[in-house]
């Protein structure tokens, strides 16, 4: 009889509590384990399980984007020569490439399987620029071909979530998102076939920086990287290899107003990443 009270009893509480009350209940539930199981994994992580720091090594292949301004400056004034010209929107030419190496260190969680952390890049990349026929006057025609090496580390902070962030294969999928400043040098030439003979310069500018980054893990964790770099960037503002006498006035210049690349990478020791969520067990 006692049984059969408290059955109804409880089917009468039941349909009074509201759906949504119960659907709160199992919500904190849930929210209360992922939490215990997120305190586990810190735990084990401090302790030093798996924490190897070249697990978060990536590497890109780089394929840069872009496009730059061109424009020449020559003045001869005692014979009254002037061929200024200049070009907008030169687009890359040729084949250009470049490689990324990538790492992060963690500073705060976000979450079960989110990070904070101070990202460090190393990006080299090579373009080439080709201004096409350029006509200077009667006789005189001319073009440049520019190539541009580059070299830059960003320092950048990362939101960084799922894959990459656990260094977990149970996670099938990851996304980053990062933003900084990027210290950059290069070093452009006019390429030596050219009539004007061997022009070069080189700059050092600091800029504005982000990144995305979509990530997907099937035997190594793949990555689809997208970096962007803010702001004008000079590539060349040097004088030309000849002058007609100590009066002329001349100069080449190039520059863009900023410079994106998209890389395809990998993180070449995922294949040692732990598996299955393994501080749940």
């Amino acid at each position: 009889m006692k049984i059969l009270v408290s059955a109804i009893f409880t089917t009468l509480i039941l349909s009074i509590i509201p759906n949504h009350v119960l659907s709160q209940i199992s919500t904190m539930d849930r929210l209360r384990s992922d939490r215990m199981y997120y305190k586990r994994y810190k735990e084990l992580k401090e302790s030093g399980k798996d924490v190897r720091s070249y697990w978060r090594i990536s590497t890109n292949f780089s394929f840069p984007m872009g496009s730059a301004d061109y424009s020449s400056h020559y003045v001869n004034p005692s014979k009254s020569i002037d061929t200024s010209f200049s070009v907008k929107g030169l687009k890359l030419t040729g084949f250009n490439f470049g490689g990324i190496a990538e790492t992060y260190f963690p500073v705060s969680s976000m979450g079960d399987d989110g990070v904070i952390g101070i990202g460090f890049m190393a990006i080299q990349n090579y373009r080439n620029w080709d201004t096409g026929p350029i006509h200077g006057g009667p006789q005189v025609d001319y073009r440049f071909t520019f190539n541009s090496f580059e070299m830059s580390f960003p320092l950048t902070l990362d939101f960084i979530f799922g894959s990459e962030a656990a260094l977990d294969k149970s996670k099938k999928y990851g996304f980053k998102f990062g933003v900084g400043v990027i210290p950059r040098l290069s070093l452009t030439q006019i390429d030596p076939t050219q009539t004007l003979g061997v022009v070069n310069d080189k700059s050092f500018v600091l800029r504005p920086f982000v990144k995305a980054e979509v990530a997907m893990f099937a035997g190594i964790c793949f990555k689809l990287n997208f970096t962007y770099t803010m702001g004008n960037i000079p590539y060349m503002n040097a004088p030309m290899n000849f002058s007609l006498n100590d009066n002329d006035v001349n100069n080449i210049k190039l520059s863009s107003k900023g410079s994106a690349a998209l890389s395809l990478g990998f993180f070449p020791f995922s294949y040692d990443w732990d598996r299955s969520q393994w501080w749940r067990k």
